[in-house]
């Protein structure tokens, strides 16, 4: 195996890795789903964590012709890894802000922010921290559409109206914490 190691990794980088990106960009696997033109605002999300931002979208009343009214731009990565960077690049133009909302690490925050580093008027990306370095997007649990409409809340507070927000929230806080698993006290049998 040692002598062609080299070989073989090379073949997986220029090779295989460019492979996977060229099928995705021609299978359109990564699709703009809300192409806005003059977008401020752009959200990234892939697989059951893109249906749950659709869902709270809907739930706070953001149809998709809102979100272009709104200028908001969705990105669904249909592959995370490799990212492939023309659609990056292309959903990225004239945007502010990158929010990428994803569960558990950042793996698609970080690729984002490789691929864009540099580029003219790259726009702030935002994900498990805020630009303030606050925690925005939470990294210990599973999202749910819930979660979700809070993180939104925030990005939106003072830049775009949505009038079903604040009572969605209302109904939200309503709602009783199950992700809180009670623990039983209890006394050692041993001395």
């Amino acid at each position: 195996l040692a002598p062609y190691s080299l070989q073989l990794e090379k073949e997986v980088h220029d090779g295989r890795m460019e492979a996977v990106k060229a099928f995705t960009k021609v299978n359109n696997i990564n699709q703009i789903t809300v192409p806005t033109r003059d977008a401020w605002l752009g959200i990234i999300a892939a697989g059951k964590t893109y249906y749950d931002v659709r869902q709270a979208l809907m739930e706070i009343g953001l149809s998709d012709a809102d979100l272009e009214h709104k200028g908001i731009r969705i990105l669904k990565l249909g592959m995370i890894f490799p990212v492939e960077a023309s659609i990056l690049k292309e959903f990225a133009h004239g945007l502010e802000e990158i929010l990428v909302i994803e569960e558990k690490r950042s793996f698609v925050e970080m690729f984002c922010k490789e691929i864009l580093y540099g580029t003219p008027d790259t726009p702030r990306i935002v994900g498990k921290k805020d630009e303030t370095g606050r925690p925005l997007v939470k990294a210990d649990s599973e999202l749910d559409a819930d979660d979700i409409v809070r993180i939104l809340a925030r990005r939106f507070e003072e830049r775009i109206d949505v009038p079903n927000l604040d009572r969605r929230l209302k109904e939200i806080s309503m709602l009783p914490d199950l992700g809180t698993i009670p623990i039983l006290s209890r006394q050692p049998y041993f001395c």
